[in-house]
């Protein structure tokens, strides 16, 4: 038997712990390689709303909540591009401050997360929020139709001024302009805005002169709120009459005021194409006549015709009243013959106008080569009482003397012809 050694022992010991450790999987290339641990890194922020989704413009750092899932302690609100003072609430919640929102234009901004690296990054998702555009003051804030008044407001578009669109609103109808000439002011933005024709002053005898009020629309986003604004009635204010006519019907109407500047610039113009307006004589520096023709398809209500003299435009509210299938008659004259200032009864059917409101009644005069129109009351359907006038000749300027046909007029609709004789005073 071959004895071994302690050399030798201690030789075969490291040989067989060497097996043991390749064994057991220590070391050496012919084993797996064991796994190696992914960086740790945050998780792309996702967003699903943000509240509140309006904010008014020009509010003082307003907050806003943003909720959606993966947020992580260091993540960002943005609005857009702008990254906003943000504060970690939990993994699905973050809060955050709009700063001065004057600075930010009107309209729909995208609101979006970003997480910090690694890992991280900006959501694909966002929520929608709307600043809206907030009128702070108007300038001054009562002005006749023409005029030019400067609009304080937040979140206007400076550099677009096609953006900013002011509405005046009056019973109903709407005036809808271009606002000029945006400049900084303050923490706003001052805008010019002529004030549109066709709004009434409040003090005209119209069931529309009310006062307006003034919104607008900034990047088709419309204001939280509007302010108040009165109409004016400008120095030489005008009346017109008749102030109503029915569908289908063609009249004289007559302007008159205290102008002064009425030339051959002076037009006369309406807000609907089926209110055709033709034979417009100026009479004189305060009257002018004109052909009114009023189309069956026109809307019945407030319409408004337009005198611009220069660059003066001045509004008149004109009633159209539904067709109606009554007509006016003449039955007979209380005279034959009479003198200026005689008293005289017109009687026949009609006169009322089937007791339409804002029924018109003229009592129209033709005598020579002239006409004359007179607004009346009826006494009732059937019976005007009323003073013959003093018909002047044109030719001559005296008063007329010899025979006059009269008519009755009622919403622009014509009666038959009667005549009396036009005596000496």
């Amino acid at each position: 038997m071959t004895r071994v050694g302690s050399r030798q022992l201690a030789q075969i010991s490291v040989v067989m712990f060497t097996l043991a450790a390749i064994s057991c999987g220590g070391g050496g290339s012919g084993g797996a390689t064991p796994p190696t641990p992914s960086p740790s890194g945050n998780p792309a922020p996702t967003v699903s709303s943000v509240s509140p989704w309006t904010i008014n413009a020009g509010a003082s750092a307003p907050n806003i909540t943003v909720s959606g899932n993966n947020f992580v302690a260091g993540a960002v609100v943005n609005l857009d591009a702008i990254q906003l003072a943000t504060q970690f609430v939990s993994s699905a919640q973050l809060t955050a401050s709009v700063p001065s929102s004057t600075q930010i234009l009107a309209g729909t901004h995208a609101i979006t997360v970003t997480n910090p690296p690694p890992g991280g990054g900006t959501s694909s998702t966002a929520a929608q929020l709307t600043i809206a555009p907030t009128l702070a003051a108007v300038a001054p804030d009562a002005a006749t139709v023409g005029s030019v008044v400067s609009v304080t407001v937040f979140g206007a578009d400076v550099n677009t001024p096609a953006n900013n669109v002011l509405t005046f609103t009056q019973t109903g109808r709407k005036f809808t302009v271009k606002g000029s000439g945006a400049t900084a002011s303050g923490s706003g933005v001052s805008v010019s805005v002529t004030v549109p024709v066709g709004l009434v002053p409040a003090t005209a005898a119209s069931s529309i002169a009310a006062p307006a009020t003034l919104s607008a629309s900034i990047n088709s986003t419309p204001t939280g709120n509007s302010l108040p604004f009165e109409v004016q009635p400008p120095s030489h204010a005008l009346t017109i009459s008749p102030g109503s006519a029915e569908q289908g019907t063609t009249l004289s109407v007559a302007l008159a005021g205290s102008f002064t500047a009425f030339g051959s610039s002076t037009s006369l113009s309406s807000d609907d194409l089926g209110l055709g307006l033709s034979n417009i004589v100026i009479r004189a520096p305060d009257f002018i006549t004109a052909t009114l023709a009023i189309a069956g398809a026109v809307p019945a209500g407030h319409h408004v015709l337009t005198v611009t003299s220069g660059s003066t435009p001045v509004a008149f509210d004109f009633v159209v009243l539904p067709a109606s299938t009554a007509a006016v008659t003449l039955s007979g004259l209380s005279v034959t013959s009479a003198a200026p200032l005689a008293p005289m009864t017109i009687t026949g059917s009609g006169f009322t106008g089937s007791g339409q409101t804002n029924s018109s009644l003229i009592i129209h005069y033709s005598f020579g080569t002239a006409t004359a129109d007179f607004p009346a009351a009826a006494k009732s359907d059937t019976e005007l009482d009323t003073l013959v006038p003093g018909l002047l000749d044109p030719p001559t300027g005296s008063l007329y003397i010899g025979p006059v046909n009269v008519q009755v007029v009622v919403n622009g609709k014509p009666s038959n012809t009667l005549t009396f004789s036009m005596l000496v005073p």
